[in-house]
């Protein structure tokens, strides 16, 4: 048996954080890119499923005249930004390679393996 509650719900303010939390869920959906694709085969599998020119709401009441039709998605594919920001990434990296080039080369000129002190042999302890 189910104990009984100390007090009851707000059923008004639970139906609030409930729309609130799907609203925030739909707009992050919304700014995917990545999901833009799947969600658009997933709506069009499940507009088969409803008969040509049906827009009422199922329960024998009257029907809401049709919706226009949904806009057309952006153009490009959303990524334009991040194919230029990896090209500009890549410039990055060879100008940090050739620097890095450049400053091992002029640090062995300024200072040659022959006058670097190598590091003494530690032999066996003792009692070993």
């Amino acid at each position: 048996m189910v104990p009984a509650m100390a007090e009851t719900p707000d059923t008004a303010a639970l139906a609030r954080r409930w729309l609130d939390l799907w609203e925030d869920e739909l707009a992050a959906f919304a700014t995917d890119h990545g999901l833009a694709g799947p969600l658009a085969g997933l709506l069009a599998a499940f507009a088969r499923f409803v008969p040509a020119g049906r827009a009422d709401s199922g329960d024998g009441g009257p029907a809401t005249p049709p919706r226009p039709a949904a806009a057309s998605p952006a153009s490009g594919d959303g990524a334009g930004g991040l194919d230029q920001f990896a090209h500009r990434l890549d410039a990055l990296e060879l100008r940090l390679a050739r620097l890095e080039r450049a400053g091992k080369s002029a640090a062995a000129k300024a200072c040659p393996a022959k006058s670097r002190p190598r590091a003494k042999k530690r032999g066996k302890p003792a009692g070993k």
